[in-house]
């Protein structure tokens, strides 16, 4: 049996590609809203990524508070684990 391909787009110069199904204005305004989320998620991260590194490079990113949130976290699993939360 041979794979059937789907067609995507028009055949024509490939400068000038239309989509092959047309979008309603609801679909492009969710693809809108979804590439704006995407933009702003990259954004975040990048600025998170900085700001740690910057935390790192100083010396502060380590505390005693992360410490310890961090082993409670862990032995609150552990019991959760073992039945005895």
């Amino acid at each position: 049996m041979s794979a059937r391909k789907i067609k995507l787009y028009d055949a024509g110069d490939s400068n000038d590609r239309k989509p092959y199904k047309h979008r309603t204005p609801k679909e492009e305004e969710l693809g809108e809203h979804l590439r704006s989320r995407k933009m702003n998620r990259a954004s975040v991260r990048k600025e998170l990524v900085e700001r740690i590194r910057a935390e790192i490079a100083s010396g502060n990113y380590d505390s005693d508070h992360k410490l310890d949130l961090a082993v409670e976290k862990m032995i609150s699993e552990f019991k959760a684990d073992l039945g005895d939360s």
